[in-house]
């Protein structure tokens, strides 16, 4: 079977296309990378108890969630610094907060009403 030598042109360069614009994004990612911290910070009750095992999501430059550890401590890789909105949850709860996370990734203590 003939195939037309502009036929194989045609049919390569989107598959081409496509490898070059994940490469771009890849490359793009990575240099968002570069300046990312680990956040680290705690969820506490009014009374000082800490929260264990309850979701924590970060929605700013980037998307993150983790849970609390037993302590109350969660900690979170590939955070670019800025600002955040940081949602805490643990069933029908949820508490709302705004941060910034700093070149050392610190969190104030988050600290929920219920």
């Amino acid at each position: 079977m003939y195939v037309s030598e502009s036929y194989r042109k045609r049919s390569i360069l989107p598959g081409i296309a496509c490898l070059l614009l994940a490469i771009a994004l890849l490359a793009g990612a990575s240099a968002a990378m570069a300046g990312a911290v680990t956040a680290t910070g705690r969820v506490r009750g009014r009374d000082g108890a800490p929260k264990p095992f309850v979701s924590v999501s970060l929605v700013g430059p980037g998307r993150h969630s983790a849970m609390t550890n037993a302590e109350g401590v969660f900690r979170i890789r590939g955070v670019v610094p800025g600002k955040y909105e940081i949602r805490v949850r643990r069933g029908d709860f949820l508490s709302v907060f705004s941060r910034r996370v700093g070149e050392q990734g610190i969190i104030e203590d988050l600290v929920v009403k219920w």
